[in-house]
């Protein structure tokens, strides 16, 4: 089976601009001077490869180069990176900080670091996406002082505080994946998540031909979701007039849903299967929406979580479903449904090759080398035809 690693060319372009600014240790550093203002979604070129990437492989697809290794940096000992990630149970947290360290481990090697020399990077995260626990987590990391602090959050306006005294303490902040809107932010490490979920919307397609389709994705505050949503919806408008968006499920939204939802459910001759408005799950907010609207002929999932929802959601209601899905997330979660029917396509972010680019944009900071504003991760279709 095929599987390819999507680049971002116009980004390739910026590593010959790249220039490298000096830091001063430890103080709050502005962002570079090469952010790219306003540009339109980069174009994105494809390199086939015959089996699933390696991790080598998955290196390869980060851009600019710099970030595929650990090679030529003047770290200091003991230096400390602290990761936060938005939930740690998930097929992208597990490669994400397979990469970051690795990243660690590749330049603890090259400096010959033993002992209290080495350098560390720490990966947390709450078990659920949640926005108290990572609020948590965050003034737990920032207690220990680390040298950088990298961050993939759900809302950015509930952190705000913490990044300003994140600034004042000289900690330089970098954002991945999900990634806050804050002027003290010096690099972000992401996906083309307007391509992708371009390509996604093309695989739904042509697999729906015509019809009404749903969006479900976790939020309407992280970064990454809102782009693939936005996205999407735009690529059909513009592509496809003949498939509309019926509805969008946002698994945030269950608060303010729990009384229409028990009021559906218990809408029946069988007080047995009555549920209390407070019961509500995630689940019952996603079988009544697939149940209110019969007439939906696909389902895009914008994250791995939702993704998981939909298609466990038609496994076991409707088995026999001529429901299409695509979604975001990783082959460790996702394949199974895949290799089942039920799935049609998906889009893997590169989690091992982000994971492993932010640890190397953050000790770049630290040996007071600069980095490039945007750093591409690409990402892989599965299953490739």
């Amino acid at each position: 089976m095929r599987k390819r690693i999507i680049q971002s060319a116009a980004v390739l372009i910026g590593l010959v601009l790249l220039s490298y600014a000096a830091f001063t240790a430890k103080a709050p550093v502005p962002k570079p001077s090469e952010k790219p203002a306003n540009q339109p979604a980069p174009k994105t070129t494809v390199n086939d490869v015959d089996k699933e990437p390696t991790e080598e492989e998955k290196l390869l697809a980060l851009v600019p180069e710099a970030y595929r290794t650990a090679r030529d940096l003047n770290v200091p000992a003991g230096a400390y990176i602290s990761i936060l990630l938005r939930e740690g149970d998930s097929g992208f947290a597990h490669d994400f900080e397979r990469g970051a360290k690795q990243a660690c481990d590749d330049l603890n090697k090259m400096r010959l670091y033993k002992g209290d020399d080495k350098v560390r990077v720490t990966c947390s995260a709450p078990s659920k996406d949640s926005v108290s626990a990572q609020s948590a987590l965050l003034d737990e990391e920032l207690a220990l002082y680390p040298d950088v602090l990298a961050v993939s959050i759900t809302d950015a306006a509930a952190s705000e505080v913490q990044f300003d005294l994140a600034m004042e303490n000289g900690i330089y902040i970098i954002g991945f994946d999900a990634y806050p809107q804050y002027d003290g932010i010096v690099a972000t490490v992401e996906t083309d998540n307007t391509a992708a979920a371009a390509e996604a919307a093309d695989k739904l397609a042509e697999a729906v031909g015509e019809g009404p389709v749903m969006i479900v994705s976790h939020d309407t505050t992280s970064s990454n979701l809102t782009a693939r949503e936005s996205a999407f919806i735009k690529y059909l408008g513009e592509q496809y007039p003949q498939i509309t968006c019926e509805v969008t499920c946002h698994l945030s939204d269950l608060d303010g849903m729990r009384e229409e939802i028990a009021a559906y459910f218990n809408d029946d001759a069988d007080p047995d299967n009555d549920i209390k408005p407070e019961a509500a799950t995630e689940e019952d907010l996603i079988a009544y929406y697939l149940r209110t609207h019969p007439e939906l002929m696909g389902v895009f999932a914008a994250d791995e979580g939702s993704a998981e929802l939909v298609l466990d959601n038609l496994l076991e209601h409707t088995p026999e479903n001529d429901i299409s899905v695509t979604a975001f997330g990783s082959s460790e979660i996702l394949k199974p449904y895949a290799d089942d029917g039920v799935l049609k396509y998906y889009i893997e972010e590169n989690g091992y090759g982000m994971g492993y680019a932010t640890a190397i944009a953050a000790f770049r900071l630290t040996a007071q080398k600069g980095n490039l504003d945007k750093i591409m991760i690409g990402y892989t279709l599965q299953p490739e035809e």
